[in-house]
């Protein structure tokens, strides 16, 4: 599905008085809105849409684009919005299913700090409101941190999410444990870039992360009050999860010391003289982390 031009030719619907223009595709039933002019009274829209695809996203996000690109990036359309005084910039990224959109955006979040008034999954702070439904990660910021501009991005993001119908549902959170997990710390990992975000293994994507392949983590409280983070991946198959366990053990990070390793565990300790532990379960790996004691013992 792509965004278009008021003079595209394709499924081009021009909707008074708000001014949106909706753009749908036979290969996706999603349809996605750039508010136009006075979406909000004296909001208009400030130079022309702008449409980056693929890799092209490198020449908009400097040293960010990796991290969207390992998720799955498709397409993301920027436009700015003034009112003569102030101004906000939309930013709507296309991926490719609704596991990388909600990826990026558990990623992204921080502590989760919602507008109540917008209708979908959101986080925000005086200078940005962060938003995903469907295969949709939306971003608006307003460089001045302006009270004022509140209402003007929540109506912005509501008028777009107003057109986005519900994805699948992701399930893949389902494998964390419930029983002492820190609510709000879920995030997926999709290969290095996102894996380096809770923790560095070794070189690369060393846990063979991609082609359909998601891994999720979170931080747990131990008996001992103690912050823990569990990782549960889910490989194809046996002899995949096998395969990667291996390689785990032979190309860990030279700061990761292994003292214990068999068929199908693996216990190190790290450079804050904390243990972790790596264990193979079928065609499943889990890891703990930040362990105080050697899980040996």
């Amino acid at each position: 599905m792509k965004i278009l031009y008021l003079f595209s030719f394709i499924g081009l619907i021009f909707i008074l008085p708000s001014l949106i223009f909706a753009v749908h595709t036979k290969s996706d039933s999603v349809a996605v809105d750039i508010p136009g002019n006075n979406f909000s009274p004296g909001w208009r829209r400030v130079g022309r849409l702008r449409i980056y695809k693929g890799h092209d996203l490198f020449n908009y996000i400097d040293g960010g684009a990796e991290l969207f690109n390992e998720f799955g990036f498709e397409e993301l359309n920027v436009q700015l919005y003034g009112n003569g005084t102030e101004e906000i910039t939309l930013e709507i990224y296309r991926m490719k299913s609704t596991v990388a959109a909600l990826g990026i955006y558990l990623i992204k979040k921080g502590e989760e700090t919602p507008y109540p008034e917008i209708l979908t999954r959101n986080s925000a702070t005086p200078f940005q409101c962060i938003a995903v439904k469907n295969r949709y990660f939306i971003v608006v910021t307003n460089t001045s941190g302006s009270e004022d501009i509140k209402r003007v991005v929540i109506s912005l993001i509501n008028r777009i999410i107003l057109t986005i119908p519900e994805g699948k549902k992701v399930d893949l959170l389902r494998r964390l444990p419930q029983k002492g997990r820190v609510k709000g710390t879920e995030i997926i990992i999709a290969g290095q870039y996102s894996t380096e975000s809770v923790y560095t293994f070794g070189e690369g994507n060393i846990l063979r992360l991609g082609g359909g392949v998601f891994g999720v983590a979170a931080d747990y409280i131990d008996s001992q009050s103690h912050r823990t983070t569990l990782i549960n991946i889910q490989y194809h198959d046996e002899n995949s999860a096998r395969t990667i366990f291996t390689n785990l053990g032979k190309n860990l990070d030279p700061y990761l010391k292994i003292i214990n390793k068999s068929e199908n565990r693996i216990v190190f300790k790290d450079y804050n003289d904390q243990y972790g532990e790596i264990l193979r379960d079928v065609s499943v790996i889990r890891v703990r982390l930040h362990l105080l004691k050697n899980p040996c013992k």
